[in-house]
């Protein structure tokens, strides 16, 4: 089973990875982008839902999304831990932080052969 979700569900994914132990992989669009620097209490939960994930996550962000802060810091916490995990900041889609964060709807061609790849391999 492989989970995978966008913004708010992508914060949901990375839950779920925390207490599923039989995924596969996370695949996380943009999670908390949007709330990361505003909302302490969120960016430790989601801190610590990585900490005790047992499935590879992929985390994937446009470079003007509302922050791509998640995607470093969490992926970070992932590797200080030792657990698998990658993290794809992809150039500038379209002009605004909207149209970035939408990155995962508007620019299937941008991410797919990525998330397939690591689908395929996490270690690679």
């Amino acid at each position: 089973i492989v989970v995978a979700g966008h913004s708010f569900g992508g914060m949901l994914s990375l839950l779920l990875a925390e207490r599923e132990t039989d995924l596969r992989a996370a695949v996380v669009f943009a999670a908390a982008a949007r709330s990361w620097e505003a909302s302490p209490g969120l960016r430790a939960r989601l801190l610590a839902a990585v900490d005790h994930s047992n499935a590879p996550v992929l985390f994937v962000y446009a470079a003007n999304d509302y922050s791509v802060a998640p995607a470093r810091e969490l992926s970070a916490e992932m590797t200080r831990r030792h657990k698998l995990s990658q993290s794809h900041i992809y150039p500038a889609f379209g002009t605004t932080a909207n149209q970035g964060h939408n990155l995962v709807y508007n620019s299937l061609s941008t991410w797919e052969q990525d998330v397939f790849a690591f689908l395929d391999d996490p270690t690679s």
